[in-house]
């Protein structure tokens, strides 16, 4: 029907709500009014991740489930500037022999700046030989997300189920500088405690954003998503 939709007017052949946004993305839809079938397109603001959190030096690694088998888990302790749903983090890997089993990331909340408690959250569990023995970023993915305060110190967590071993394990990729990042440290779990390392790890905490069902114009009562829009830096 050679339709067109302006980001700068509001409703059908616009934008369903909200102000437009620079840099932002944009769902389109075809729009239909079942009464009497007038068309139109219609925009609206595309669901997006916030990189809120994020250390991303290193320079060291530190060994999950050696075979002293007192650093059970480790994890890297953080606050969001903004609250919403996380549902992947990016930390970096790199593996050492051949260890068998699976690695996977916990969120926990904290008391006293220590992880605390059960899981809040598991993610997907990923195959632990997949892992290389080059250092590199692996995202952890949440099929159920944990919704985050923001201002308040939360902590994923390294963990894995593959034997105990000084020669077969998996390292998380830290920096032992000083207070890389503010807002938290590394710690390991002894199997009873949590003890603070005094590292930072490398790590991404992305928030969901803008997760909203289309607003649909007066009279208009069917839609299908067609593709997407980018709205540029100049609008």
């Amino acid at each position: 029907n050679d339709l067109s939709a302006v980001i700068s007017t509001a409703g059908a052949g616009g934008l369903d709500t909200g102000a437009e946004a620079a840099s932002t993305w944009y769902e389109i839809y075809a729009i239909r009014k079942y009464s009497d079938g007038t068309k139109n397109l219609l925009l609206h603001r595309a669901k997006d991740y916030f990189l809120d959190e994020s250390q991303t030096t290193d320079d060291g690694v530190q060994a999950l489930r050696d075979a002293a088998a007192t650093r059970q888990k480790r994890a890297q302790t953080f606050d969001t500037d903004v609250t919403g749903p996380v549902e992947f983090v990016d930390i970096k890997l790199i593996k050492t022999g051949s260890p068998t089993g699976r690695v996977w990331v916990s969120l926990y909340a904290t008391s006293a700046g220590a992880p605390t408690g059960a899981a809040l959250k598991t993610s997907d569990k990923i195959d632990v030989s997949l892992v290389s023995t080059t250092a590199q970023v692996i995202r952890f993915v949440f099929r159920d997300p944990q919704t985050l305060t923001a201002a308040t110190t939360y902590a994923l967590s390294l963990e894995g189920d593959y034997t105990n071993s000084d020669v077969n394990y998996v390292g998380l990729r830290v920096y032992n500088g000083v207070d890389a990042y503010a807002a938290g440290e590394t710690y390991y779990y002894t199997g009873t405690v949590w003890t603070a390392a005094g590292s930072d790890a490398w790590f991404k905490i992305y928030v969901t954003e803008n997760d909203t069902s289309v607003t649909m114009p007066t009279g208009y009562d069917q839609k299908a998503k067609v593709g997407w829009v980018y709205n540029d830096s100049g609008s």
